[in-house]
C-alpha cells in the first residue's frame, strides 16, 4: 500500500508539474500579445494625430467632468481554495445614445475655446447620464485609425485581465506541486524510519 501511495503521488506531482509548464507558456503568450496590441495602439493612435492634428486628438476634447469607467473587471471568487478567482472584463460603453451627444458637445464647445466657467456652478445639462464611448468624443466621423487604436488598446486590456487570472492559476499551482513535495518528504521519512537498520 505504501508503494502505491507514492506512486499515485508521484503521477500527481508530474501532472501538476505540466499543469505549472502549460501556465506559464501561456503566461508569456499574454505577455507577447500584451505588448503587440500596446505597440499597434500607439502606433495607430500617432496615424490619427498626424491625420487630424494633435489640436483635434489631445485634451480639448476630453469632457473631462463626466469621464466614467467603461471597462471594468468583475471578480467572482472560487467556491473552492484549489481554483483561482474568476476575472471578467465588462464594456458599459453606450454606442448611439444620448450620454455621445452630450459628450460630443462638450468636446466641440472645449475645442471651440469656450469658457467653462458656467460648470463650475454643477448644472450643465449636458452631462451625459450613462458611459459613453470615447471615441465619439472625437466627433461624428473619428477617423479609422483613432478606432483601430481603440481596439488595439482594449485587446491589451483584455489581455492583462487574462495575464492576471493566468499568474493567480499559476501561483497555486506552484503552492499545491510544494504541498505534494512536503508529502513525499514525509512518507519518505516515515518509511525511512520504520525500516530501521537491522540489529
Amino acid at each position: 500500500p505504501c508503494c502505491i501511495r507514492m506512486e499515485d503521488l508521484c503521477t500527481e506531482m508530474d501532472r501538476t508539474l505540466l499543469d505549472i509548464f502549460r501556465s506559464q507558456e501561456a503566461i508569456l503568450t499574454l505577455q507577447h500579445s500584451f505588448g503587440e496590441s500596446l505597440d499597434a495602439g500607439n502606433y495607430q493612435l500617432a496615424r490619427a494625430r498626424y491625420l487630424r492634428g494633435s489640436a483635434e486628438m489631445g485634451p480639448l476634447m476630453w469632457p473631462e467632468s463626466s469621464m466614467t469607467a467603461g471597462l471594468t473587471v468583475t471578480v467572482t471568487q472560487s467556491e473552492s481554495k484549489a481554483e483561482p478567482p474568476t476575472l471578467r472584463m465588462r464594456s458599459a460603453w453606450a454606442d448611439a445614445s444620448s450620454g455621445d451627444k452630450a459628450a460630443l458637445a462638450e468636446g466641440l464647445r472645449r475645442r471651440r475655446g469656450q469658457s467653462a466657467e458656467n460648470e463650475e456652478d454643477g448644472e450643465s445639462a449636458n452631462t451625459p447620464t450613462e458611459v459613453v464611448n470615447p471615441i465619439q468624443w472625437f466627433g461624428m466621423q473619428p477617423p479609422k485609425p483613432l478606432r483601430l487604436a481603440q481596439t488595439k488598446f482594449v485587446s491589451a486590456v483584455g489581455c492583462a485581465v487574462e495575464l492576471a487570472e493566468a499568474k493567480l492559476r499559476v501561483r497555486l499551482q506552484l503552492d499545491r506541486y510544494e504541498l505534494l513535495q512536503e508529502r513525499k518528504r514525509g512518507m519518505l521519512a516515515s518509511a525511512s524510519s520504520s525500516d530501521g537498520p537491522e540489529k
